[in-house]
């Protein structure tokens, strides 16, 4: 339901020239405040100079300090869904505000550049049950959407706060 999202590519892969050298400003905000806002998450990186791993012919969107890998832990071998699908619905739906392109999680993709069938299975090398992917676009990168206070638009509210589980036990006083 969000507005669609350019997709802002990557340059043809030229042995690294083009790499960036490490995750932008707007990733490492984006980064701390994913941390901060979403428990379960055991890291975030994503920087690596290197080629598409689907089209050997481009750069990752990786090498281009563009690319989050929010790491979650597998939950009996496989995809943490209670964790995951949390983070990567907000990151879906915010991602006009935010500036999020593309998302890979559970064997799942999801284009914001898509004006039909966004959503679609992923077939890729990697199946990420254990980590999202999360793109954003060059002016998320440079901190000039409305969640780092750029653009027009109002910035997405903060997930919201984790379920409190009921307490099912009842306890006694001793003597």
């Amino acid at each position: 339901g969000s507005a669609l999202v350019s997709y802002d590519d990557v340059p043809n892969w030229d042995g690294g020239a083009h790499c960036s050298g490490g995750i932008t400003v707007g990733g490492r905000t984006l980064s701390t405040y994913l941390r901060a806002s979403f428990a379960g998450i055991s890291s975030i990186g994503g920087y690596s100079c290197r080629q598409n791993t689907a089209n050997p012919l481009k750069m990752s969107v990786h090498g281009s300090g563009r690319a989050l890998d929010i790491m979650i832990p597998l939950d009996h071998g496989e995809a943490d869904n209670g964790v995951g699908d949390a983070i990567a619905n907000w990151l879906i739906a915010n991602s006009t505000e935010i500036g999020i392109q593309y998302v890979v999680w559970d064997r799942t993709q999801w284009s914001g550049s898509r004006s039909t069938s966004r959503v679609r299975p992923y077939t890729g090398p990697n199946p990420h049950i254990d980590h999202i992917h999360a793109e954003i676009t060059l002016p998320a990168s440079r901190e000039e959407t409305a969640f780092f206070g750029g653009g027009s638009t109002t910035p997405p509210p903060p997930p919201p706060p984790p379920a409190v589980p009921a307490l099912e036990a009842r306890f006694v006083g001793q003597g």
